[in-house]
């Protein structure tokens, strides 16, 4: 029987800000699954990614909430665009 191995949860609730990183003990693991309590998880899902480290989980949301960042900045600045482009329109 193998021994069990500590990883670390991340959670993203995308309807809500709720965001964790929270420590697992994994029963088994293979490429894309983790076993914790005798039931299988994928391992990276929409929802939760597993980890080796904190640090390691720590780096994959920082890099994730950067890409959403810059990507809510483009949106708001085609959206200003948008917004002036409407106001300046003129009755034909």
């Amino acid at each position: 029987m193998s021994r069990r191995k500590r990883q670390y949860r991340t959670t993203t609730k995308w309807c809500t800000t709720a965001i964790s990183i929270e420590p697992v003990e994994v029963e088994r693991e293979t490429h894309d699954t983790v076993w914790i309590n005798s039931k299988p998880y994928a391992k990276d899902t929409s929802y939760a990614h597993y980890y080796d480290s904190w640090e390691e989980a720590h780096d994959a949301m920082l890099t994730q909430a950067e890409a959403d960042l810059t990507q809510a900045r483009d949106e708001y600045r085609r959206a200003v665009v948008q917004f002036k482009d409407v106001i300046s329109m003129e009755v034909q």
